[in-house]
């Protein structure tokens, strides 16, 4: 499973090190990630038929079949037809990128591909899942989580990014609260979350799949988040408001004539009543925008079975009921502890990334 897939100079060490061991055990997975890590594969760890968490897989990329999901896809958004080759030919690249975008990926690396097809096959089974990539380039994780059992898996993304110096000097508090990793350079951890749009060829916005509902920066020490930043400003952002309002997609409050306290736009009443107040500006949230929270001191872990989480955001698992996955690809493990329940004031208790890439 492992050996032929090592450098060579590395087989007689794994070979000394782990000959007469159970590598499948997670007690030894800690040892084991000083080989894995020089393997550009996916780890998978799952339950098994004890319900006990183990490293069942290491895999190059897992099985997808793109073009029957492509076709699929398509003839649900009405850009395919049956027997219509030219059709498809024409509308394949837009529904290929629209398809990717669902779970916060590009089209990029068959990995990338076969990482999103992994988590659509699990999402139609019902399956409660953990899938985190890491990119190539950028290095940003993307996570997708699929614990709600929804439709689409939640996207998060998490990275390092560097701001600009005159967004940095109008953010004082941000060096003096200590949340920059790099103060020379202005770094700071940014974890982006998404949400997913339906398909409509009459939006003012055809191809977007995906919008950002909260972007959060990180302290590097203990984990407290600031929310009141808008560091991925989009020149687009009237337009979707708008559209979402229209749609009913938005999400958050509003005040109507200061009477009456508006939360969704599902009805067209409320699609109008909503659309009045955002346009003329009378509106007021409900609460004022969150600054950044301090960790909660009495994070305890709801279930004791939760078996790892790395503070470097590359891997996590918890008890997840019947079955767990998890995808790996590259990194650095270190020891952490476990998934914390979301906190009763605010924020999220989910482990997963931030940042578009």
């Amino acid at each position: 499973m492992i050996i032929p897939h090592l450098d060579r100079d590395l087989r007689p060490s794994f070979k000394q090190r782990f000959a007469a061991k159970d590598i499948t055990d997670l007690a030894h997975y800690q040892e084991l990630t000083e080989f894995l890590f020089h393997m550009d594969r996916a780890q998978v760890l799952a339950k098994d038929a004890r319900g006990d968490f183990r490293l069942l897989g290491v895999y190059g990329s897992f099985p997808s079949d793109l073009d029957t999901d492509l076709k699929t896809f398509g003839r649900s958004l009405g850009k395919f037809r049956k027997l219509d080759s030219a059709t498809y030919e024409r509308e394949r690249e837009f529904v290929y990128q629209f398809l990717m975008e669902l779970y916060g990926l590009p089209i990029a690396a068959e990995r990338r591909t076969s990482a999103a097809l992994f988590a659509r096959r699990l999402s139609r089974l019902k399956e409660q899942y953990l899938v985190k990539v890491l990119g190539q380039s950028d290095r940003t994780i993307t996570s997708l989580s699929g614990f709600d059992q929804k439709k689409y898996p939640l996207v998060e993304k998490i990275a390092l990014i560097s701001l600009p110096p005159a967004l940095a000097e109008s953010l004082p508090h941000l060096r003096d609260q200590g949340f920059y990793v790099d103060r020379r350079r202005r770094v700071v951890i940014l974890k982006v979350t998404y949400q997913q749009h339906k398909y409509s060829r009459f939006n003012v916005l055809e191809d977007r799949a995906l919008a950002v509902v909260k972007q959060e920066i990180i302290h590097p020490r203990h984990g407290g988040r600031d929310t009141s930043l808008n560091i991925l400003k989009d020149t687009k952002r009237f337009l979707k408001e708008l559209q979402d309002i229209v749609r009913g997609e938005h999400s958050g409050t509003i005040s109507y004539r200061r009477s009456e306290l508006l939360t969704s736009t599902k009805t067209h009443e409320e699609r109008l009543k909503f659309l009045r107040s955002w346009a003329s500006g009378t509106g007021r949230p409900s609460a004022p925008p969150g600054a950044w929270k301090k960790p909660w001191p009495s994070w305890k872990p709801k279930r004791t079975n939760c078996l790892i989480s790395i503070p470097t955001s590359l891997i996590s698992a918890s008890n997840c009921g019947s079955r767990f996955w998890l995808t790996l690809i590259s990194g650095r493990w270190s020891p952490g502890r476990s998934r914390p329940p979301p906190p009763s004031g605010g924020g999220s208790g989910k482990c997963s990334p931030g940042a578009r890439g």
